[in-house]
């Protein structure tokens, strides 16, 4: 990806330079912030890339400068036009900042914070840099920087930087024993299987609404044999955790961890806290998922904290005056009865009145809600068999492995200029007045089913189907009644 940085105070911000080409009336939109000088420049940016001996994208070219609260001026030009051309020639390169104020001739000129960036990038460990042939740019060390006097010297570049790459690892599964209970012992439930297979494959938070001892939540507490073992990459964040934690005495984990706390769990349990500030679940589970079984047994207090982890992938303790911040980016699973009788939506009678079971889910709560992509209220038996616990971890490999080709982290955590893309693309799929954050997370789900396909763009169907699996839950089919 091209990056450039736009100046301000002595920290400054890198700036993503995205480009998209869409069919339509051939235009150059720009968004993100951009002052007047860029928004003038979008005839800057066409002249230079045809003077630099060129083609222009004749398709509807939509520009974006991110992150959107950030103010950029002239000085992004340059890195415009060499994403413009890339993007048109259907290059993928490496994360390479981009310096110098362009001119109508494809000139690369100086322009100030060439070191400051170069700084900055190299601390987000980005490794090449394209800068114009000043005396500030051949100050900067750490980088594989090359020296460009104009466009064209700076697309040859391109070419002589090494390709991204991924570190070289396997993806591997827990060995099962033959007489090990497995995903297979259960026949039927695909439709949940179904749901269980996208939400491992993308790393999404999924709620499934049945009985509290039925066979989706068994099945829900076999999740984890879908998830491939702790990478090298994630094993020092998880082992430092559970060693303050006091659990790595003479077990190293290996697979991902898979916390299931009680439903008593106070919230020092569920955060973390103590004299020492010890982890709790939710760091605990890291780099794997915390199931809650019967979610609404939990106290309130503990299912709403849970907002800011999962936002954040983080979350800070304090005590005594001292604060430490603990990784906790996990995957929230939880099964949940439909009302307190658990017979809503059966074939069963539900004594419950509408009132209670609208107070039985505001215990959950809208804004958790939103965040839950994979929502699974009818998975009964006799909805047909599905794949084989080999078959689906297969289909996991396979689009773990795209997503860390493509930008070397699962789909749940894609930035939020992704998602918007896909929810701008298929505006007219998603239901009126659906909430801002579950378009989003709908999105990415779209974008899961892509890559469990082997697909590069996101389709129609995939739209479809990721809305499909975000089900009414029963609180909205009582608000509707």
């Amino acid at each position: 990806m091209v990056k450039t940085y736009a100046n301000f105070g002595y920290e400054g911000q890198l700036v993503d330079v995205e480009v998209d080409l869409r069919s339509g009336i051939p235009a150059c939109d720009i968004v993100g912030l951009a002052d007047a000088e860029v928004a003038a420049g979008r005839e800057t940016v066409k002249a230079a890339v045809v003077n630099s001996g060129f083609k222009f994208p004749s398709e509807r070219v939509l520009l974006s400068l991110s992150p959107a609260d950030v103010k950029k001026n002239a000085d992004c030009l340059a890195a415009t036009a060499l994403a413009v051309v890339l993007a048109s020639e259907g290059v993928e390169a490496p994360d390479i900042l981009v310096m110098g104020r362009l001119d109508d001739k494809g000139k690369l000129n100086y322009c100030p914070g060439i070191f400051a960036a170069c700084e900055t990038a190299k601390e987000q460990g980005i490794k090449y840099a394209i800068l114009p042939d000043c005396t500030e740019s051949a100050l900067v060390k750490g980088m594989e920087a090359v020296l460009v006097k104009n466009l064209h010297e700076a697309r040859t570049a391109v070419d002589a930087f090494k390709a991204p790459t991924v570190p070289e690892y396997d993806i591997r599964f827990e060995e099962l024993d033959d007489d090990d209970d497995s995903l297979d012992d259960e026949k039927g439930y695909g439709a949940l299987k179904k749901a269980m297979l996208v939400a491992a494959c993308g790393g999404h938070h999924m709620l499934t609404v049945c009985r509290y001892d039925s066979v989706e939540t068994w099945l829900m507490q076999h999740f984890n044999l879908l998830l491939p073992q702790l990478r090298p990459d994630e094993k020092k964040e998880v082992y430092r955790i559970h060693s303050v934690g006091g659990v790595l005495n003479n077990i190293i984990p290996v697979n991902r961890p898979f916390v299931v706390p009680h439903p008593t769990a106070s919230i020092e349990g569920m955060c973390g806290g103590g004299v020492n500030c010890r982890p709790g679940a939710i760091s605990m589970a890291h780099s794997g998922a915390l199931f809650l079984r019967g979610a609404q047994e939990f106290r309130g207090a503990c299912l709403q904290m849970l907002r800011v982890p999962l936002e954040s992938n983080s979350i800070v303790l304090s005590r005594a005056g001292r604060s430490t911040m603990f990784p906790a980016r996990f995957q929230l699973l939880m099964t949940a009865q439909s009302c307190p009788c658990g017979n809503f939506g059966t074939d069963k009678a539900c004594l419950c009145s509408m009132k209670e079971i609208l107070r039985y889910w505001q215990k959950l709560g809208n804004p958790l809600l939103d965040r839950v992509a994979i929502r699974v209220v009818d998975s009964g038996k006799g909805k047909g068999d599905f794949m084989t616990l080999k078959e689906m971890r297969a289909v996991v490999e396979r689009a773990w492995k795209a997503q860390l080709l493509r930008q070397g982290y699962l789909n749940e955590y894609l930035g939020k200029d992704v998602t918007e893309k896909i929810v701008d693309q298929y505006s007219k799929l998603f239901p009126e007045g659906m909430p801002i954050r579950c378009m989003h997370e709908t999105a990415k789900v779209a974008r899961t089913l892509a890559d469990m396909e082997g697909r590069e763009s996101v389709e129609e169907k995939d739209v479809l189907e990721a809305l499909s699996l975000h089900g009414k839950l029963p609180s909205d089919l009582v608000e509707n009644a």
